[in-house]
């Protein structure tokens, strides 16, 4: 009788801020809380999902698991209005979540062991993960190890491509070094390229990640990375990174700082770490690569954009580009961009001054430059255009039609010899040709004041190989705009100025 009058009681005083089910076999479940004042409004906590930014009581397993047992923040009457109030990051959060799951159920399938694959024709193809993943993964086990204490089973991180990478360490454990203020903890990852595999595939990526207090950088968040052994350090200027840094682009270095960060905030620290990313054998490996050639030294390169390797076969990915362009032809489209890769659509996505139709087709056409203009003729369109990254299209001036480096690389060549028709003298041809990459070619050519005619002189060539390719055909117009990552828009052929000229003009064109 007493538990129905307060059940009837309870029931009476239900509103929409305060809500109570005392016939719940668990009530009251947090026992540190007058049982009157136990909101059951928010039974499961819908901050949950901001992990450790809820601001409230949690701890993590040593699976990496959130767990609030602890945690009677949601169940207080008096913190309805708090929860409310982050309910637009909650929404935030979700659309976001449902555009990365969207992107990612079109592009790839999950198999019964939870790997990512896609078909390529009818073959399934298991995809990889970067050096960058790799080292972001490494270093979050050890710095689980390091903060927490325990081992953990598996790490995983979000990839800036969308998708979950979970792995499980190779080995993790802790490096006394015989001082406790400087234990040392280790976890290394084996490198994973899926179906694609390169030289790094099956090595270990090793990751050393300690206390620290000797730094102090608010931008890195009190986070240092380093590359130690069999990590290259760069000894030329032109690079992702600066000279006498490691070779960790900065992609993976904020892969590595995301992945860093979650664990400490996760454990409750707020003290700096510093990471000290090697490869074991990446000395021996940096031989199979550009890197001795761009003037890396010592080692390999922490790389990565997306931090997914997709495996595709030279022919499948031909026959996707062709089927790519195929279906914007059916859809009516005339006019084609193509681009090489993520830095050419970022480029056109972030840069206001190259205006394109509303709904123009963008085809990522890899390497393959020719063999897509090829595919593009007979599908009827009358504009296409390149648009690239220096690095790439500048390879069009000597007539290279395929782009891949093993296909060939004359880009110092083209640039020393454009150079030298427009007046060059002999100490910057030797220094063009000594040139770690384009954007180094670029910087040299600005300190003679030589960027302009260059340029130019390299845009007619790359305009006339364009025209020989499509035989001169007077109904296609195609032409290409180029950029670098450190100077931007670099300038556009002839024909990719008309191009662009006629589209303004016809009053189709908009900023993307």
């Amino acid at each position: 009788m007493e538990k129905d009058i307060k059940n009837i009681k309870n029931i009476n005083n239900n509103t929409a801020r305060f809500f109570q089910n005392r016939a719940c076999p668990y009530f009251p479940c947090h026992g540190n809380l007058n049982p009157d004042e136990l909101n059951c409004l928010f039974c499961y906590c819908p901050l949950y999902t901001l992990g450790p930014k809820c601001g409230g009581k949690l701890k993590y397993t040593a699976k990496g698991i959130k767990s609030c047992e602890d945690c009677d923040f949601p169940h207080r009457r008096e913190n309805y209005g708090k929860i409310m109030a982050r309910f637009p990051e909650l929404s935030a959060l979700a659309r976001e979540n449902q555009s990365d799951i969207d992107h990612i159920k079109s592009k790839y399938r999950l198999d019964e062991n939870g790997r990512y694959y896609i078909y390529s024709g009818q073959k399934k193809l298991r995809i990889g993960y970067t050096t960058g993943t790799c080292a972001a993964l490494a270093a979050a086990g050890a710095a689980r190890l390091l903060l927490t204490g325990h081992i953990p089973e598996s790490v995983s991180i979000r990839t800036p491509g969308g998708l979950w990478a979970e792995m499980t360490p190779r080995e993790c454990y802790l490096i006394n070094n015989n001082n406790i203020n400087h234990i040392t903890a280790r976890c290394s990852i084996e490198k994973d390229g899926g179906d694609d595999p390169d030289v790094t595939t099956g090595h270990w990526i090793t990751a050393d990640v300690r206390k620290t207090d000797d730094i102090n950088n608010i931008n890195n968040n009190n986070i240092l990375i380093d590359g130690g052994e069999g990590v290259g350090r760069v000894t030329k200027p032109g690079l992702d990174q600066p000279v006498g840094a490691a070779a960790i682009n900065h992609v993976p270095r904020q892969m590595i700082r995301d992945a860093v960060e979650r664990e400490r905030a996760m454990a409750g620290y707020t003290g700096g770490l510093a990471v000290m990313i090697s490869v074991p054998d990446g000395a021996e490996l940096a031989k199979k690569t550009f890197n001795p050639t761009l003037g890396i030294k010592g080692g390999i390169s922490i790389l990565g954009t997306t931090g997914i390797v997709e495996p595709m076969s030279e022919r499948a990915m031909l026959d996707a580009i062709g089927l790519e362009i195929h279906q914007a032809a059916v859809m009516g489209a005339r006019d084609l961009i193509f681009t090489p890769g993520a830095y050419g659509a970022a480029f056109i996505n972030n840069n206001n001054n190259i205006k394109i139709p509303r709904g123009t087709p963008v085809v990522k056409c890899a390497n393959f430059i020719g063999d897509a203009l090829d595919m593009a003729i007979p599908e009827g369109f009358e504009n296409i255009l390149f648009i690239g990254h220096i690095g790439k299209l500048i390879k069009l001036a000597g007539g290279i039609m395929n782009t891949h480096s093993r296909a060939a690389d004359c880009r110092r060549e083209l640039f020393c010899a454009h150079a030298a028709i427009n007046g060059a003298d002999e100490n910057l041809c030797r220094d063009l040709m000594n040139a770690a990459t384009t954007e180094a070619c670029v910087d040299l050519l600005d300190n003679a004041s030589l960027r302009g005619p260059v340029l130019d002189s390299l845009f007619n060539a790359i305009q006339d190989y364009l025209d020989r390719r499509v035989n001169n055909n007077i109904n296609i117009k195609t032409g290409a705009v180029l950029f670098s990552n450190a100077h931007g828009y670099l300038g556009r052929t002839k024909k990719a100025r008309e191009i662009l000229l006629d589209w303004e003009r016809n009053q189709k064109a908009y900023a993307i």
